[in-house]
Parts: structure tokens; sequence; C-alpha cells
């Protein structure tokens, strides 16, 4: 990976660990990369530069203590899976995964998990032109922008965007997280027993 995408990454983590902070505040706080809504806890990981692509994974557990069988469980894998992608957030990919957690190493507890990966292209994070217009308005009003330094990045058009894949991704991040958040509430009403 070359220096750009190192740094590319390195913003993209930055912006979607804000992300992660906020809905943390907003829901219920778990350990890790990790918050609850309504007893549903999700998962958001790491982004990724893949190719062109900022890519990260965002797992919701499936509330199986409120879906009757096996049969149910994966009607509402398959029913969030179609509306995520039916969504204007749509995934790159949707996956059923069942993990065995063992928490204090004599109990074994079985989690069914939708693990949903998202890609979002690097050209819909920022425009070469809007990048150009920040800078120019920078260059006009120094003292009303303020672009932090960035070690290795001496241009400001570097700076701002670097800020623009940072705060981008934060926002699609949220947008995307919040989507998947719905999906689960939308199927959750209609397929489990004690949704409320």
């Amino acid at each position: 990976m070359g220096l750009k995408n190192i740094l590319f990454q390195e913003y993209a983590v930055v912006g979607l660990n804000e992300q992660l902070k906020t809905l943390q505040n907003r829901y219920k706080l778990k350990k890790g990369r990790r918050f609850n809504d309504k007893n549903i806890t999700y998962e958001v990981g790491v982004p990724k530069i893949i190719e062109d692509n900022i890519e990260f994974e965002v797992s919701s557990k499936i509330p199986q203590d409120e879906l009757s069988s096996r049969e149910r469980m994966k009607q509402y894998f398959e029913a969030v899976k179609g509306l995520l992608f039916k969504s204007d957030y749509k995934p790159a990919s949707v996956k059923m995964e069942n993990i065995i957690w063992d928490a204090d190493k004599d109990t074994e507890k079985n989690r069914d998990y939708v693990k949903v990966n998202y890609r979002v292209g690097l050209q819909d994070l920022y425009s070469e032109n809007e990048i150009a217009k920040e800078a120019e308005k920078v260059r006009k009003y120094p003292d009303k922008h303020n672009f932090p330094k960035v070690p290795g990045i001496t241009s400001l058009r570097g700076r701002i965007l670097l800020h623009a894949i940072k705060e981008n991704i934060n926002k699609k991040g949220g947008e995307t997280i919040r989507s998947f958040i719905e999906v689960n509430e939308k199927i959750r009403r209609k397929l489990c027993k004690s949704s409320g």
C-alpha cells in the first residue's frame, strides 16, 4: 500500500471512529467497537482501503430470543438482507455468521449475526473541484479556516483532501449504519414476538 492509501485509510479510520463514538453515546455503550440499541448489539469494523474503495463491516446480533425457531432466524436474516439490498445504502455483501462465544470459559454461547460489508468509492468521498475551491477560500481568508497540519503533507490541498475523507466517511458511515438499524427494527417488528 502506497503512502497515499496509508493516509487515506488513517483518516477514514479517524472519521469512522468519530461516528462510532457518536453512536455509542446515542445508544447503549458496549465494549470495544460495539453499541446496543433495543437489545440488538452492533459492531463496527475498522475501515480498510481495497483498490479504490474504503470498506468496512457492520454486524448485528440476530435477536434469537425473540424468534421461535432456527427457521425463523433464517427468515429474519433473509428479510434483513432483502431490505438492505433495496435501501439507498446498498452493501457490497450480506452474510449470516454463527459465532460460538465462551465468555466464562465454562459456558458456551451460540450467537448468530448479520454481517454486512459496505464499500464506498474514494471518488464519492471528495471532488478535486471542491478541494480546489476550498483551498482558494483558505488562501483568501486564512483566519476563517484552519486545516490541521499533517506530518508529511505540505500542501494545503492535501490537508483539505484528508479532512474531506475523514468528514465524508464519518457522514456516510453514520448514514449506512443508521439505515441498517432501521432495517433491523422494521424486520423485528414484523417477525419477532416481543419487539417493543
